[in-house]
């Protein structure tokens, strides 16, 4: 059976032979008519006439008999079926020439009825996240739609035909087939919400979709987003000093860069411009960062793991690098506009050096300084003060002037400075800082031919704030160093020390405290028996935030015989511990003791949700990120990561313990278990700001086989975790890929710990 457009076609070539059989010469005129077969109901058709030798390009004529309307031109016929079948469905559709009327062609067709007109949304969606930045595109298909005409689209409170947008989101673009939808930034308070679809050619049939606006679902990785500055210290796989700082950006969806990273390895500088890499972030805010930049001194595929709290955006940052070294340090959110510009203000800093202050043997040292500045115009520094103090040299510089001009700073915060210092001790040199804030900066190191390799921290002063009654107060501090027991023959083990300070009448101190020295906790004493306060005596100038206390006896106390300090606001600052060196007056050895004093405002018992970093002395020690809580009970659970110099590193670390209540000065005992602590329950001393934030070291159970956590400063702030995670249970991030090292032995040239060597020592209590 021959179709419609077969009949059609048989008919114009008969039409056109026809004509050419008659006998009419070619130069008359004939008309055929192209288009046209069957139609549906409301279906439009165009009909096409075509006529040979029209020299004067009159074009037809039309006529229509049948059912339908039409509208015509001397060339085309646009015909349009009617809605339904008529009772004569035969449509016939004449073309005449106008030129020559006799001549014409006819085509005819009928009217079929099209069926049922029907809307289907193919992709339909049952929720849509609010704050979403991806765009929902939904499509639609028109069953008989016998013209194509598609859809029409509509966003709607569901139930209703009422438009709701933007508060239900909104319409990017939309086609006769096709919507794109965007979910709005928070949940409406209707979050019920249809697009509907709508037939053009039949406005009675259409599809509709509802479904619910929703909170976005959290994901983890969305709590390390934006810019971030870091900074970190310790040792290589060699023992060999290592720090760094840096900056990088993370697009809260794992990705890392772009981003720039300063190392400096035992003296050798180098600067990484473009750093991107990859993140994971689990439910307790603790994470892994691998790079795909190269460091020196790391692995092709340099790797961090950093807890992050997620009210401040701040936490810690350590190395667990396949090339096995142990740095730790501080990792922050960049916040203000960091792009070509320079420091400005009062500031106060503290910074350590893990080497390059070398003995006359070449044997690296242990440093660390305080100070204050002002930066202004054009980044000069005025107004500068230092000390600085070595374990093998005793005090470089005593309130130093201190003198350099901040350059301005790249796309990622980055500048670089000049430091110099009239005894041109180990501070001087050339630095890279990176602006964390308008109150904070992170400094390192980057000068092959300086005598020190520090990382430092600088913040605000509040000096036009200072009186000399600022200086009054109980603080809590914590600080870290190293001693080489008095002979510069002998390698350097970390000491620590963390405490209570009390200053009354701007003139009188008295010390609380715990010292870790070279593994064995002493705790400050008078009589070397009891715990007792050690008194100590203050001098300080609100003028520039500087002050010092001296400490008659103050080491053979179980403390120091001296520190330095500047205040950047009442209470709070920065110490350094500028005890002489051997040979001068007792026993003393100078530790270069370094850290922050901090207001202390409560000494309940410890508990609450908290991240910690321990901070190495030297190259027996662990660095530490992780987590935990502390139950009303006192029960600890939690998980942590460390890194040891020339050992695997060590992932999720299950930590387990039990914190003993705080006494009057704030001071508690812990006792915790943990691989990247030894493995074995050890002891530890506490030291309050207030019950979620605190200093801790702890106790070495046997020197000669396991590393402990001692050895380290354990700083600990509070951590806001999301809040579906506040209670739950630690859950790892990665497998366990370490194990515990051992330690290397320790030089025989020099005594475990000489505090109170002629006398009994006072210790933790277990």
């Amino acid at each position: 059976m021959k179709t419609a457009a077969q009949k059609f076609a048989i008919f114009c070539f008969t039409a056109i032979l026809f004509a050419g059989c008659a006998g009419h010469p070619p130069r008359h005129l004939a008309v055929a008519i192209g288009g046209g077969e069957n139609v549906t109901t409301n279906q439009t058709i165009t009909l096409n006439a075509i006529v040979s030798n029209d020299k004067s390009g009159a074009g037809v004529t039309w006529n229509v008999v049948g059912a339908g309307t039409f509208t015509s031109t001397n060339t085309t016929l646009t015909y349009t079926a009617p809605a339904t079948v008529p009772a004569n469905p035969v449509v016939m559709v004449t073309a005449t020439t106008i030129a020559t009327p006799s001549a014409t062609a006819t085509i005819s067709f009928s009217i079929i009825g099209a069926g049922a007109v029907s809307v289907n949304i193919t992709n339909p969606i049952t929720t849509a996240p609010a704050g979403s930045d991806t765009n929902i595109v939904l499509n639609a298909t028109v069953t008989n739609d016998v013209n194509a005409q598609g859809v029409s689209w509509q966003l709607v409170t569901a139930g209703t035909t009422s438009a709701c947008a933007p508060a239900c989101g909104n319409m990017v673009t939309s086609s006769i087939t096709s919507f794109t939808y965007v979910p709005p930034s928070t949940v409406p308070e209707s979050p019920q919400t249809s697009i509907i679809a709508t037939s053009i050619a039949d406005p009675t049939k259409s599809a509709t979709d509802t479904f619910t606006i929703q909170a976005m679902a959290t994901s983890n990785l969305m709590f390390l987003s934006g810019p971030y500055v870091f900074e970190a210290s310790g040792f290589d796989a060699s023992g060999n000093a290592l720090t760094l700082a840096g900056a990088f950006t993370a697009d809260g969806k794992g990705n890392i860069g772009p981003g720039e990273i300063d190392v400096n390895d035992n003296g050798t500088v180098t600067n990484t411009t473009t750093v991107t890499g990859t993140y994971t972030l689990d439910s307790n805010l603790r994470g892994v960062i691998t790079l795909t930049s190269a460091l020196s001194a790391f692995s092709a595929t340099p790797t961090l793991a950093f807890t992050i709290d997620s009210a401040t955006n701040t936490g810690s940052i350590i190395s667990v690098d396949t090339q096995e070294m142990a740095v730790s340090g501080l990792l922050a959110a960049q916040s203000g506009t960091v792009a070509s510009t320079t420091p400005s203000g009062n500031f106060i800093f503290r910074g350590t050096s893990d080497g390059l202050t070398t003995t006359s043997d070449g044997v690296a040292v242990r440093s660390g300084m305080v100070g204050r500045f002002t930066a202004g115009a054009g980044g000069a520094i005025s107004a500068g003060l230092v000390d600085s103090a070595d374990i093998a040299h005793g005090n470089d510089s005593i309130d130093d002037e201190l003198a350099g001009t901040f350059l301005t700073t790249d796309g990622s915060g980055r500048g670089l400075i000049t430091l110099n210092t009239d005894s041109s001790g180990p501070v001087s040199g050339q630095y890279a800082y990176y602006i964390v804030s308008s109150t904070k900066i992170f400094l390192v190191e980057v000068d092959n031919e300086a005598p020190g390799q520090f990382v430092a921290v600088a913040r605000t002063q509040a000096l036009s704030s200072l009186t000399a009654n600022s200086v009054n107060g109980t603080g809590a501090f914590g600080l870290i160093g190293a001693d080489d027991g008095g002979s510069t023959e002998n390698g350097q083990l970390a000491s620590a020390a963390i405490g209570q300070l009390i200053i009354t009448g701007g003139t009188a101190a008295n010390v609380n405290c715990d010292v870790n020295d070279s593994g064995s906790i002493s705790l400050c004493s008078t009589n070397g028996t009891t715990p007792s306060p050690v008194p100590g005596v203050v001098a300080f100038d609100p003028t520039t935030g500087r002050g010092t206390i001296t400490i008659a006896s103050g080491f053979d106390d179980g403390f120091v015989d001296s520190l330095a300090f500047y205040l950047e606001a009442n209470g709070t600052g920065v110490m350094l511990d500028t005890t002489e060196p051997p040979g001068v007056g007792t026993d003393s050895v100078n530790e270069a003791l370094v850290g922050d004093l901090i207001p202390q405002t409560s000494t309940a018992d410890i508990t609450g949700q908290v991240q910690g970093l321990g901070l190495t002395g030297d190259n027996q020690s662990f660095a530490i990120t992780g987590e935990f809580n502390v139950a009303g009970n006192g029960t600890i659970a939690g998980l942590f990561d460390g890194s040891f110099p020339d050992a695997d590193p060590i992932l999720d670390s299950t930590t387990g313990g039990m914190v003993m209540g705080s006494d009057a000065t704030g001071r508690s005992v812990i006792s915790v278990t943990g691989e990247v602590f030894g493995g074995t329950s050890q002891a530890a001393a506490a030291f309050e700001v207030n019950p979620t934030q605190y200093f801790v070291i702890g106790e070495e159970q046997d020197p000669n086989m396991v590393l402990f956590f001692p050895s380290s400063l354990g700083i600990f702030t509070p951590q806001t975790l999301p809040p579906a995670q506040a209670a739950a249970s630690p859950a790892k991030h990665a497998e366990k890929t370490g194990k515990v090292p051992m330690r290397r032995p320790i030089p025989a040239a020099r005594e475990h710990n000489r505090r109170h060597a002629a006398k009994p020592r006072t210790m933790l209590p277990r």
